[in-house]
C-alpha cells in the first residue's frame, strides 16, 4: 500500500461515517416536472394552497417520507418562492390558460385563484431593462475579462 492509497482509504471511511450520520438525521426526495405539477395541483385542490413548483416538490418529498416513516416525524415545508414567479408552470399545472406572456399568465393566475401577484413581480413588466447583453458560453470568459477591465 502506498501512502496515497492509505490516505484515500482513510478519506473514504471518514466520508462514509459522515454520510451515515447525515442519513440518520435527514431525508431527501425529488420530483420530475409532471410529479411537481401533480403535487402543486393536489395542494391547491385539497388545501386551497397555491404554491410554486419548488415548494410542490418539497410537499411531495415530505408526504413520501411521512408514508415511509409511519408519519411519526414532525414535518415542516418552507415555501421559498411565489407561484407568480413561475406563472406559466403554475397555470399549466392547474389547467389554466398558459399561452400568453408571463405577465398575462400572472393575470390569469390572479383571476382564476382570487390571489394577487406581488407588486415587485408585477412591476417587472414596466421596469427598465438593466442587463441587455446575451453572451454565448464560448464567449463568456472574454466578456467577463473585458467587463472586469472596464471597472
Amino acid at each position: 500500500d502506498t501512502e496515497w492509497s492509505q490516505w484515500v482509504r482513510s478519506e473514504k471511511e471518514q466520508l462514509s461515517a459522515v454520510m451515515e450520520r447525515i442519513r440518520a438525521e435527514f431525508a431527501a426526495g425529488c420530483a420530475g416536472n409532471a410529479q411537481a405539477a401533480a403535487e402543486l395541483r393536489t395542494q391547491f385542490e385539497r388545501a386551497g394552497y397555491l404554491c410554486d413548483p419548488h415548494t410542490a416538490v418539497a410537499f411531495k418529498a415530505a408526504r413520501e417520507y411521512r408514508a415511509r416513516s409511519g408519519g411519526a416525524a414532525p414535518m415542516v415545508v418552507l415555501s421559498t418562492a411565489s407561484p407568480y414567479k413561475f406563472p406559466r408552470v403554475v397555470n399549466e399545472a392547474l389547467g389554466f390558460d398558459a399561452t400568453g406572456t408571463d405577465f398575462e399568465c400572472m393575470d390569469v393566475l390572479a383571476h382564476e385563484t382570487g390571489t394577487t401577484a406581488p407588486a415587485a413581480l408585477r412591476g417587472l413588466e414596466t421596469a427598465d431593462v438593466r442587463f441587455k447583453d446575451v453572451v454565448a458560453i464560448d464567449g463568456m470568459e472574454d466578456y467577463v475579462e473585458k467587463a472586469a477591465q472596464a471597472l
